[in-house]
């Protein structure tokens, strides 16, 4: 394969991901992607870490209990989120693909 064919692949392929990004941003208007799910659980994986201070400073420790589950619940839910986000973006641009090499096999591309 030629030099020239390499870069008609590589434009095709970046307009391919532009259209997929566009359909999937499209999709999820209004939503979080699965790459904003995924920046979420920082935070409370910090405020989690935190209580591991909070032990000495008086604080009763099922109090400090009840928070420690409260927050792992939480982020485990954040982290089911990002992976239904991703399962679906994935799916969205897996049936794109599937769409464009149907049309390139039946001569429309």
């Amino acid at each position: 394969m030629g030099e020239g064919n390499h870069m008609a692949l590589g434009s095709e392929w970046n307009r391919y991901r532009e259209l997929a990004e566009r359909i999937i941003a499209e999709f999820f208007e209004g939503e979080l992607t699965s790459s904003e799910w995924r920046a979420l659980p920082e935070a409370l994986q910090t405020r989690l870490e935190s209580l591991e201070e909070l032990k000495g400073e008086g604080i009763a420790p099922a109090a400090l209990e009840g928070l420690r589950r409260e927050l792992q619940e939480q982020l485990r839910a954040l982290r089911e989120e990002e992976l239904i986000a991703e399962f679906v973006e994935q799916a969205l641009a897996a049936t794109l693909a599937f769409e464009d090499l149907k049309r390139e096999a039946d001569g429309e591309g």
